[in-house]
């Protein structure tokens, strides 16, 4: 939406934003370093226009009953939905 500026970040980043960032652009940001490819210029584009961040429900069915033994980077874009192109 909105030209591809606005991004719907997974509920954890707001719970935990200081983990990311001081505020949403800087959020999306940190997020940018982790991504390459279409992802990443998507992210850029947003980020150029002037990214406006909105925070989807939190799916708590997603939790791991295991914990994660080796560290995916996508399990932390569960449920970004501009990263998938939609």
């Amino acid at each position: 939406g909105e030209g591809g500026r606005r991004v719907g970040l997974n509920r954890i980043f707001e719970w935990y934003g200081k983990d990311f960032g001081d505020d949403d652009e800087a959020k999306v940001r940190k997020i940018r370093t982790w991504l390459t490819g279409e992802k990443a210029e998507r992210v850029d584009r947003a980020l150029e226009a002037g990214v406006e961040v909105y925070y989807l429900e939190y799916d708590w069915g997603s939790d791991a009953v295991q914990p994660v033994r080796d560290f995916d980077v996508n399990m932390c874009f569960k449920g970004v939905s501009w990263l998938r192109g939609t």
